[in-house]
């Protein structure tokens, strides 16, 4: 008979109870190697029952308020440690769980599932009539919608018959990656009504017997917990949600809970719902490309509607997600949000941020994406997912072969779109609004994107540094990403075959990313068992291959975490602290582990370095401040700074080393560069460290794949057509001698802005400033500066900015407890002869026009200085004055990651340094300390609470000097501080 309208159909009122095992034993099969097929979406199996296309979306059940999530932004910070034994608990009172009688169930109906009437309701709508109309007759989930919409009953018919010659899955047949039976679960929930019982007994049958084939897949040496095993796992939940009562299904159920709603919920949870393989293989497993094929979006969505209560506290699955689990499901929109790159050039479509392996034609937010954002984004009630969805429609279609919604998905439409979200725009102040940058699997993952703003033309930064996951991922620990108008620092080459020249010996080594090389002769890496003879790149180890083991053998994260340190040595990068506050964003990691070093090496190998760290700093809208500390072992060469460009580089005075200057290996002896991404975005790139910095340019036509004496470009051919990235040339910075201590400190700014902005050289470019420290904290400190905002205010001029970056210069990092720099107009450097051993800060040179050597008051002093300190204690109090030391401007606590923003007004001398002072400390040091509280000494200070900038929680409130406040925003990452200090101003020093 035809659904009822309006009103979700009943069944008998006892409900379902499905136990779940509170001890699980995974059992390890043997290693079963595995042969890897290369086609456009690797490793994708073909199975017996798929149909066309691309499957999309989930529906939205309830929508879950924000303040669920007991954060401000989801997703950002680390997943608590504990999370392998804890995180997916589903009730730890009773291990059980109960599953909604009737049918529908299943994302329509349910307890929480859109109803029937709302499905009739969505389709009147007019963005949705003349769509609803066409729903039907392209496979078995079309034909399902169908009846449930207009109670077709030929539509039904079909279903039953597809479903009733459905021969089931094995074993064999699903054993890579995806199987079907998730989509016959959820159409024959759909059509249940309009089956016979013998109808529904023999499919139930059938997807209990696939359910228990998938689960012997899962318990065994099966895929990857990060590639493929989420997507078997949600196919194992769908059908046992779905089936009626029938021998072995307790088993099956009991299988969905251990697979999918702990283990496989929890590797996203894990990665804070990025993913490490990219977003081309994020939207394979997360979501279907092939009806019927129904992966981890559809599971969560019948979880949620089918499951009574999730968790103690929490009847949604959602809410639990949002509450308990890191917010990773938002995160995991926010991600395909943040990565998504504005259309530039002529006829430009938008596009993602490259990483992992990541097919051509995959590189654009259209068809397979828009689904699953729409989900989370109507789950959520997130307006700004919501207009990410609609504003896509500016490129593309609604539905359309190259729409935002394939006509294969067109069934999910009235239960997927946000139709009742309202927009928001990214930069709507809080708590609508995004921050500017955030972080994903803080803990593990470490990938970072940073913005200067959501419009075409701001700039965009991608950072990540963590642990080694799976087979297509890449050996990229610390590779950065620059982006305005076009890429203008990138992911280098294409996705080409599982096995080709081009893949295993260039396109997923370190060599084609923006990261360090550290050459060493007779390094040994291992390659591809078809690839031939090992490329050396000088780059990490490579672990795809793994002679020890396989690489794609891991079935839960308990057993991942076992490999990390120990077995599969899957330690490579972490992320030792991030923020991102008003003056920019700062970002300390180590990547020592993912190289031959002396922690772990390959066999055959010796180490090749002990530390290996690198430090971003992105002070907005246009300075990129990389800092990186190396110490080397042995006979290893001097590390090499790698960056891949979409253009040929202008050098300062090039020599031709081989081939020609168009196409071939060109060096310079003077360590700056610029670059034209020919779509209106610029980047100016120097070596402030060390002195000896010389760069090599290498690309063009047989060379822009240059690895180990050879151009590794077979397989690349037919790929590397827009909307590929692959580059042109890449470019090298490196000392032109080995240091005889073996220690390195590489310090590079990278200057984005748009083409045609006039730039002087050296007065608009970043520079060196001297910052002195103290005896008792004597280890070394960088200090990067950038005159009057550099381009982006058109010249230092009043009312301008200038920008400064303070942080660790040793070698490995150390702490900055105390420094003094010159800010706001040229001050003179020197050491200062009053016992302390001190030095006086030199401020930035190339003042502001008419500045005198030692400032102009006129113009300087309404000159403001972003400082943004890194690298210090975190959780210690830290104090601010001006030279000589007064009155204290400023106190905080700085943030746990150990930075503080710091707004200076006018020009000076800026002493910082750690209260109490260090035993031994010299008397400026101990002045700052010694010191009343803040203020003029003798008079009072006031408390203000002051308006918090976009993206930022409320602001504590604090002392401020008399008579102008100092304000400090905890960020919502991590309590990080910004002051804004009141300077003393007039005829400079």
């Amino acid at each position: 008979m035809a659904p009822a309208s309006g009103c979700r159909r009943s069944w008998p009122s006892t409900p379902i109870v499905l136990s779940v095992y509170s001890t699980i034993t995974v059992l390890a099969a043997p290693y079963r190697a595995r042969g890897l097929r290369g086609s456009t979406m690797r490793m994708k199996r073909r199975h017996r029952l798929r149909t066309l296309g691309a499957v999309a979306g989930l529906s939205a059940l309830a929508v879950i308020p924000a303040a669920a999530a007991g954060r401000r932004h989801p997703g950002d910070g680390p997943v608590r440690s504990g999370v392998a034994t804890a995180l997916h608990d589903m009730d730890a009172r009773n291990d059980t769980v109960d599953v909604f009688p009737g049918h529908p169930r299943l994302i329509v109906g349910g307890h929480r599932g859109t109803s029937v009437a709302a499905l009739r309701a969505a389709c009147q709508r007019p963005e949705l009539r003349a769509q609803c109309d066409q729903i039907g007759g392209r496979h078995v989930l079309d034909d399902a919608m169908r009846y449930l919409l207009a109670g077709d009953r030929a539509a039904a018919g079909r279903v039953a018959g597809v479903l009733g010659a459905w021969g089931g899955c094995t074993t064999a047949d699903s054993d890579a990656e995806h199987a079907d039976g998730g989509g016959m679960a959820l159409a024959f929930d759909w059509v249940w009504d309009a089956l016979s019982a013998g109808e529904r007994a023999a499919i139930s049958d059938k997807l209990v017997a696939c359910g228990a084939a998938l689960t012997a897949v899962l318990d065994g040496n099966g895929p990857h917990l990060w590639h493929g095993y989420t997507s078997l796992a949600a196919s194992v939940a769908l059908m046992g949600l779905a089936a009626d009562d029938r021998p072995g299904l307790a088993s099956v159920r009991a299988s969905m809970v251990r697979h999918f709603r702990r283990n496989a919920l929890e590797a996203y949870a894990v990665v804070g719902g990025a993913w490490p393989e990219g977003y081309g293989y994020l939207r394979s497993h997360f979501f279907s490309s092939d009806p019927p094929g129904q992966y981890v979006m559809d599971a969560l969505r019948a979880w949620d509607s089918a499951v009574t209560r999730d968790h103690p506290a929490h009847a949604s699955l959602f809410e639990t997600i949002a509450a308990e689990e890191g917010d990773w499901l938002r995160g995991l929109g926010h991600h395909v949000y943040y990565g998504t790159l504005p259309a530039f050039g002529a006829g430009g479509k938008p596009t993602l941020l490259r990483g992992g392996d990541l097919p051509t034609g995959q590189a654009v937010p259209n068809r397979q994406y828009r689904p699953f954002v729409d989900a989370i984004a109507r789950v959520y009630g997130d307006g700004v997912l919501a207009e990410w969805g609609r504003g896509l429609e500016a490129s593309w279609p609604l539905v359309g072969g190259d729409g935002t919604y394939h006509p294969i998905h067109r069934y999910s439409l009235p239960y997927n779109l946000p139709l009742g979200v309202p927009p928001v725009l990214p930069d709507d102040a809080p708590p609508s609004g995004l921050p500017l940058g955030r972080i994903w699997g803080r803990a593990d993952l470490g990938y970072a994107i940073l913005r200067s703003g959501w419009g075409p033309g701001d700039t965009i930064v991608g950072y990540r540094a963590g642990k080694w996951f799976t087979g297509h991922q890449h050996m990229d620990q610390g590779h950065l990403d620059i982006w305005r108008r076009g890429p203008l620092a990138l992911d280098a080459g294409v996705y080409a075959g599982w096995g080709t020249e081009h893949r295993e010996a260039y396109y997923m080594r370190t060599v084609a990313h923006n990261t360090l090389l550290l050459p060493r002769a007779g390094e040994v890496f291992e390659t591809h068992p078809g690839g031939g003879g090992a490329i050396g790149d000088g780059g990490q180890r490579v672990h795809t291959y793994n002679r020890r083991g396989c690489a794609q053998c891991m079935q839960s994260v308990a057993e991942w975490r076992a490999n990390v340190g120990a077995g599969l040595r899957f330690e490579a990068g972490r992320i030792d602290a991030f923020e991102d506050g008003p003056s920019g964003a700062a970002i300390a990691s180590d990547i020592t582990a993912a190289y031959n070093a002396t922690g772990y090496v390959t066999p055959g190998n010796t180490p090749k370095l002990a530390v290996a760290q690198r430090d971003v700093a992105f002070v907005r809208p246009s300075l990129v401040v990389v800092v990186d500390r190396v110490r080397t072992v042995g006979d290893t060469d001097p590390p090499r700074f790698v960056l891949h460009l979409p253009a040929r580089p202008a050098l300062v005075d090039p020599r031709v080393v081989r081939g020609q200057a168009d196409n071939g290996i060109v060096a310079s002896g003077v360590a700056r560069f610029e670059v034209d991404n020919g779509t209106g975005g610029r980047m100016l790139v120097q070596a402030l460290a060390p002195a000896d910095a010389a760069m090599t340019a290498i690309g063009g036509r047989d060379h822009r794949y240059w690895v180990d004496g050879a151009n590794r470009a077979a397989g690349a051919a037919g790929q590397e057509g827009p909307p590929a990235e692959p580059g042109l040339w890449r470019i090298e910075s490196a000392p032109a001698a080995r240091a005889a201590s073996g220690e390195y400190v590489l310090v590079h700014t990278l200057v984005v802005t748009d083409t045609g902005r006039p730039v002087a050289w050296p007065s608009g470019w970043p520079r060196r400033v001297a910052v002195a420290v103290d005896p008792a904290a004597p280890e070394a400190v960088v200090g990067v500066g950038w005159a009057g905002g550099g381009l982006d205010s058109g010249g230092r001029a009043a009312g301008t900015q200038d920008r400064l970056v303070v942080r660790s210069g040793a070698v490995p990092r150390g702490v900055v407890r105390f420094v003094t720099v010159g800010v706001g107009g040229e001050v003179d450097g020197g050491v200062r002869d009053d016992g302390s051993g001190e030095a006086a800060g030199s401020g930035l040179e190339g003042a502001h026009p008419g500045a005198s050597a030692v400032g102009d008051a006129a113009a300087a002093d309404d000159i403001t200085t972003e400082v943004l300190l890194a690298d210090l204690a975190g959780g210690a109090t830290y104090r601010a004055c001006r030279l000589p030391c007064g009155s204290v401007l400023a106190e905080a606590v700085v943030s746990v990651e150990g930075v503080w923003h710091v707004a200076v007004d006018g020009p000076g001398e800026l002493a910082v340094g750690q209260c109490p002072a260090a035993a031994g400390a010299g008397e400026t040091w101990r002045g700052l300390c010694a010191a009343g509280g803040v203020g003029t000494p003798g008079a009072a200070t006031a408390t203000v609470t002051p308006v918090a900038p976009t993206g930022t929680a409320t602001p504590t409130a604090v002392a401020t000097s008399t008579g102008a406040p100092t304000a400090v925003w905890p960020t919502p990452e991590n309590g990080g501080r910004w002051a804004r200090l009141p300077w003393v101003t007039g005829g400079g020093r």
